[in-house]
């Protein structure tokens, strides 16, 4: 049997949301002396049509900013994924019609965005799954149905504080293993990284405790 890998996290990145559910904090080196302190726990992980990923996978809307936040140059942080939210609502987008399968639930509706999140929070700080918990066994999912712009600025700003989760428009969800699929392509990111820009399904499920974190 494989020796089971222990991993530190030093901040480097734009967004760098995987922190903010992990208790480290987004300084290298406030982060290397947590790594020195040697305290590890185990963490479930995520995997997407074979890839593994940590924090949180995004479908639609979300996919789309992370998109555009790759042509933004000369910011950093969070203004990062505001300014390529702008560019996303000047841009035509589409609220495509999804089936989405969770343990055994079936539902076909259309969609702004869907986030399935082992982490709590991603794009630089919208905290789309606030009650997601690494350790649990579980994804948690927010389904958001398909709205106009108006109705998506509007949202924003819940998003950003975690409060949307009673919305109307925003359903929560838990599952073990979620298959997505579509008759439209689909733009996809895993942790901040574009996966596809056109895909027509997804198979995504919780790999339980399989990584251990030095936090």
């Amino acid at each position: 049997m494989a020796r089971r890998q222990t991993l530190g996290l030093v901040p480097t990145g734009t967004g760098n949301d995987f922190l903010k559910t992990l208790g480290v904090p987004n300084n290298w080196r406030a982060a290397c002396d947590v790594i020195a302190r040697n305290q590890s726990r185990p963490i479930d992980v995520g995997r997407i049509n074979g890839r593994v990923f940590v924090n949180n996978v995004g479908v639609g809307f979300d996919a789309q900013v992370s998109i555009e936040a790759q042509k933004v140059k000369g910011l950093r942080g969070q203004a990062v994924y505001m300014a390529a939210l702008a560019r996303t609502m000047l841009l035509s987008y589409r609220t495509p019609q999804v089936t989405i399968e969770r343990d055994g639930e079936t539902f076909t509706q259309s969609i702004t965005m869907l986030n399935i999140g082992n982490g709590r929070c991603s794009g630089g700080g919208f905290w789309l799954t606030p009650q997601a918990e690494l350790g649990d066994g579980l994804l948690d999912v927010c389904v958001i149905r398909g709205l106009s712009k108006p109705r998506i600025l509007a949202l924003v700003s819940h998003v950003m504080k975690g409060t949307h989760v009673t919305k109307e428009s925003v359903q929560m969800k838990r599952a073990h293993r979620i298959t997505v699929t579509s008759p439209e392509p689909l733009p996809v990111h895993a942790d901040g990284e574009i996966l596809y820009t056109e895909v027509k399904r997804l198979e995504i499920e919780v790999l339980p405790s399989r990584l251990t974190m030095l936090a």
